[in-house]
């Protein structure tokens, strides 16, 4: 059985939404290092702002490899 997603943001995407909110447009690079400490790996910071795009918060350009 799958996990109900949640419509309240996490501490995680809490983190991400609140440097999205001060940059407007970012890549993952520019989440990764204007998060507070602590130090999120690239990888995690990916996954959340996926699942946060999944749930409709956010949305994705791709540009070039990036």
């Amino acid at each position: 059985m799958s996990r109900k997603k949640s419509v309240v943001l996490t501490d995680h995407e809490l983190r991400l939404m609140e440097v999205l909110w001060q940059q407007g447009e970012a890549t993952v690079a520019d989440v990764v290092s204007a998060i507070a400490p602590p130090p999120l790996a690239y990888s995690t910071v990916l996954t959340t702002l996926r699942t946060l795009e999944q749930k409709g918060y956010i949305a994705h350009q791709e540009a070039g490899r990036a």
